[in-house]
């Protein structure tokens, strides 16, 4: 039994490490899973300072503003966190972003080994264009399939043995010279909460039945509202379809509820409310605050029927969390 188990986590170690998987044989041969690859793009200026910022409203604007071309199409960034990788038909494109210790990292994509030598164009206005090449391909015959990554920045080859990395090294004054047209209320970027699972069809949904109690007042569900949370003056409660969210399957968009703005300088800590649907009530908490380097700190989380406990995992957007509810 014990050699039996060591030849098991054997197995998956190597598993993990390779990236791929033998899903079944048919006569001898095998069907490989592959996992997905992402491109991961640092911003930088001339001293290796990170420029990404998606915390301030200047920031998640002039991120906004990048576009990336790929074969044919343009995509934009959307301030949402990049899909977990994992076996399965790739089935996103889009730009997305993630933390990491003292910086952010956009993201763009998930690819199966079919891709040789493509490009992504990516045009940053007031600074110029950047191209990306990259080749994730696979032989997989056999019981030991050869997978190639090679990787190009602007037609210089980079290492990519672990990873797609690329670092853009840009001038500070032209990123910084980018003029946004939105109107800001603040400097930092409000935070929004995010809420999905237990959610009944959007067409069910109504304000007799779901509503958020905070500070002792009721908020409804804004059927109508049709602008950005992001940038309402006042607290809203809102819903919506979006493809951020999907099931398990892949590609199937689900509904989600959104609470905001709170604006992190208004330093909310430990704050509380309930959240009610279809007479289902939810207890959350949550934080929105500057931290001490004055960068926006959010999070939140769901609390038993005490308040005093967190029952579940967290998510985090660009611009607060995903809490999923649970019946």
């Amino acid at each position: 039994m014990k050699k039996n188990l060591q030849y098991l986590f054997l197995l998956l170690f190597v598993v993990a490490i390779g990236g791929v998987l033998p899903s079944c044989s048919n006569q001898g041969g095998y069907i490989w899973d592959f996992s997905s690859r992402k491109i991961e793009i640092e911003i930088v200026d001339e001293e290796g300072t990170p420029l990404i910022e998606p915390t301030t409203h200047w920031g998640d604007e002039r991120l906004k503003s990048i576009q990336f071309t790929f074969e044919g199409e343009s995509f934009y960034y959307q301030g949402l966190p990049a899909q977990v990788l994992r076996a399965r038909p790739e089935a996103y494109r889009n730009v997305g972003i993630q933390r990491e210790k003292r910086s952010y990292v956009l993201t763009f994509g998930e690819f199966q080994p079919k891709y040789v030598k493509s490009e992504i164009e990516i045009n940053i206005p007031n600074v110029g264009k950047h191209s990306i090449q990259f080749t994730f391909d696979a032989n997989p015959i056999g019981r030991n399939p050869n997978i190639t990554q090679r990787l190009w920045v602007d037609g210089k080859e980079q290492d990519a043995k672990e990873r797609f990395r690329v670092r853009l090294v840009v001038d500070r004054k032209k990123w910084e010279s980018y003029t946004p047209s939105s109107g800001y209320t603040s400097e930092h970027l409000p935070v929004t909460l995010y809420f999905a699972g237990a959610i009944p069809p959007i067409n069910t949904t109504s304000p007799q039945n779901t509503f958020v109690i905070y500070n002792g007042k009721k908020l409804g569900i804004e059927k109508e509202y049709k602008g950005d949370p992001i940038y309402s003056k006042s607290l809203v409660f809102t819903h919506g379809r979006s493809a951020f969210i999907s099931s398990e399957e892949g590609g199937v968009v689900l509904p989600f509820y959104s609470f905001g703005p709170f604006d992190p300088a208004k330093q909310y800590e430990n704050e509380k409310f309930t959240l009610c649907v279809m007479g289902n009530n939810y207890n959350i908490e949550f934080t929105a605050k500057l931290g001490k380097d004055g960068k926006s700190v959010f999070s939140a989380k769901l609390l038993d029927a005490q308040g005093s406990q967190q029952v579940d995992k967290k998510v985090y957007f660009r611009n607060g969390p995903l809490i999923f509810l649970s019946r």
